[in-house]
């Protein structure tokens, strides 16, 4: 039972979506923690925190997907692949900032509100992300 459960876990992570999820997941940590740092601790307007937590985010998301997901396609340039990602997350990051920016003015302020907004605009953007890196950055 545990060998199969093993197995099958192996064999999921060889398809590319959840490789991409798994590293989505390790950009959603990225994200949220440097949204706090700026935001609780630097002071820094939320907007301006969420813009700057996107990008560490994106950053670390191309570096793990290019060393795992899609590590066929590692010959790339690094500044036109690194150039095609940020491209690609910035038309997703349209959708995830302005269902952020609408759920941050309509739930109550606090903690868990910026927890649900940034996960629901998170999960608005993987979608488009990955099909963007599935076909056109890591080609």
């Amino acid at each position: 039972m545990i060998k199969r459960t093993f197995k099958l876990i192996n064999k999921l992570f060889q398809r590319k979506i959840f490789r991409f999820a798994t590293v989505g997941l390790i950009g959603f940590v990225v994200d949220y923690l440097t949204l706090q740092f700026f935001y609780l601790i630097i002071g820094f307007p939320i907007m301006l925190s969420r813009t700057l937590s996107f990008l560490f985010a994106v950053l670390s998301n191309w570096l793990l997907n290019r060393k795992w997901t899609f590590s066929s396609h590692k010959e790339a340039n690094l500044k036109k692949q690194y150039s095609k990602f940020l491209m690609a997350s910035a038309v997703a990051a349209i959708p995830n900032l302005v269902i952020f920016k609408i759920l941050i003015m309509w739930l109550p302020q606090g903690q868990l509100s910026i927890l649900l907004a940034l996960v629901a605009g998170i999960l608005v953007g993987f979608v488009v992300n990955f099909l963007l890196s599935l076909k056109w950055v890591f080609v």
